[in-house]
């Protein structure tokens, strides 16, 4: 999950860029960081692997939603467009 929460903040803020562990930060939340530009669309490569890897993984407390897939809604929050590849 480190290193997917590393590869997003650079993907979104460029190289070194990050965002700490506040997800809403992506919002431009009082934690800090900036909304992305818009429109912003993130090309995520190997999408698959990622899903595989972090399978077990969830932040729902019922264990019920992937962590990918609530990446992912995060990221559509925030008004990022994502494309699976």
């Amino acid at each position: 999950m480190p290193g997917l929460v590393c590869a997003i903040g650079e993907a979104v803020a460029g190289p070194g860029g990050h965002y700490p562990q506040c997800w809403h930060t992506l919002r431009g939340c009082p934690c800090g960081g900036d909304s992305p530009p818009t429109p912003f669309t993130l090309v995520w490569h190997d999408a698959e692997v990622a899903r595989r890897a972090l399978a077990a993984a969830s932040v729902d407390t019922a264990g019920e939603t992937p962590y990918v897939d609530d990446v992912l809604r995060l990221l559509a929050r925030a008004g990022i467009t994502v494309e699976l590849r």
